[in-house]
């Protein structure tokens, strides 16, 4: 690269970048281990009984504003669920399966 009188100030963008980037990667990273706990505990706490299993993956969820208010209308759930990504049947109850893959019907 060609040192010019703008190649400082460049420079100072690019590091700027790589803080940004740097930032939100640490975030990121934070987010997903969190949720794999609230997964982990979900998974523990229903294999114990807990009354309440999905308590921990609805906390973490709610805390990263991934889950509608209770009192939303069915048409602004929806609507909700479309702006962060899921479909309109992810709500659905998945098939049980077997250990072999199979469906457990």
């Amino acid at each position: 690269m060609p040192i010019t009188p703008k190649t400082p100030s460049r420079y100072g963008e690019l590091f700027a970048e790589i803080d940004r980037l740097s930032h939100t990667l640490a975030t990121v990273r934070l987010e997903y281990a969190n949720l794999l706990a609230a997964a982990r505990a979900t998974l523990g706490a229903h294999r114990d009984g807990e009354t309440d299993p999905l308590a921990y993956l609805t906390d973490e969820l709610s805390a990263l504003g991934q889950l509608p208010p209770r009192d939303l209308p069915v048409p602004a759930r929806d609507a909700f669920r479309i702006a962060i990504g899921l479909t309109l049947t992810d709500h659905e109850p998945a098939t049980q399966r077997g250990d072999d893959g199979e469906d457990g019907r």
